[in-house]
């Protein structure tokens, strides 16, 4: 079974590492970035086109809803 790829996009530097670390405890899940802005994040996205995003909604250069919707409109 091949693994979900997920991108993390998340500011809080103690979440975003719970999040990592529980989800490599989860075989199903191969996480290949953490990203603490959108500009990061959309760079991210565009080299390795994750299957999952876990994002959170408000970031310091935005809100996770304009990530969503520069995704969207941009693939």
């Amino acid at each position: 079974m091949d693994k979900i790829t997920t991108l993390i996009v998340e500011d809080e530097p103690l979440l975003a590492e719970i999040l990592v670390d529980t989800l490599k405890q989860l075989p199903a899940f191969d996480v290949i970035g953490v990203a603490d802005k959108q500009e990061s994040a959309k760079k991210m996205i565009r080299l390795y086109q994750p299957q999952l995003i876990l994002l959170d909604n408000f970031l310091p250069d935005g809100k996770g809803i304009d990530l969503i919707r520069h995704t969207v409109n941009t693939s």
